[in-house]
């Protein structure tokens, strides 16, 4: 991911850890790892919103009225959004490398 571009080496002192996870596959193919991110301590802090939930039908109308559109690859859709800029000191996490900073989102 540092070669890739998606995380920078950091010494933030307030990493999160980063682990591993067995990824739910097909029957009969091989067992795959996934990576993830302990956010729940970093989520404690945050303000609880509520709110409804968008009208499906709205966005679909603005969607197929929109003139550009984008795909994003489900299967690494986390890999592929970036994340704002002031807000990368906040994504620090713990790898067995070091520390590093993700560019892009992560699965927590």
């Amino acid at each position: 991911y540092v070669k890739s571009g998606r995380w920078i080496p950091t010494t933030s002192y307030d990493a999160i850890p980063m682990m591993y996870i067995t990824k739910l596959g097909k029957a009969g193919e091989p067992l795959q790892l996934r990576m993830v991110v302990d956010l729940r301590e970093h989520n404690a802090n945050t303000k609880k919103l509520s709110c409804p939930l968008p009208d499906m039908d709205i966005i679909l109308h603005r969607v197929a009225r929109a003139k550009y559109r984008s795909i994003i690859d489900r299967q690494d859709a986390y890999k592929q959004i970036c994340i704002e800029p002031t807000n990368v000191k906040y994504l620090a996490m713990m790898t067995p490398e070091g520390a590093v900073e993700s560019l892009v989102m992560q699965q927590g």
